[in-house]
């Protein structure tokens, strides 16, 4: 089965792809990675993702469209060790 697409598709398909990758980049740009002892009994490593918070707030604030009735101006994160 052969599928088509218009122009006007291939376009938008590219664009969304653009976009998810920039993203990842941005994210990425928050985070640093680093190894520590992992807590199994088989002590393997394990790699850990520390995110800046402040920095991905504003990354989702700047490239995501939250609501379309207005304009997000503060992110609460849930479930963060040490806070409520």
């Amino acid at each position: 089965m052969e599928v088509k697409m218009t122009m006007e598709e291939y376009k938008q398909l590219e664009d969304a792809k653009n976009n998810y990758e920039s993203l990842k980049r941005e994210i990425r740009g928050c985070t640093e990675f680093y190894e520590e002892e992992g807590q199994s009994p088989d002590n393997y490593i394990d790699l850990v993702a520390e995110i800046d918070l402040k920095k991905l707030e504003e990354v989702l604030l700047r490239d995501i469209d939250f609501a379309e009735d207005g304009d997000i101006n503060k992110i609460k994160f849930k479930n963060i060790k040490g806070e409520k």
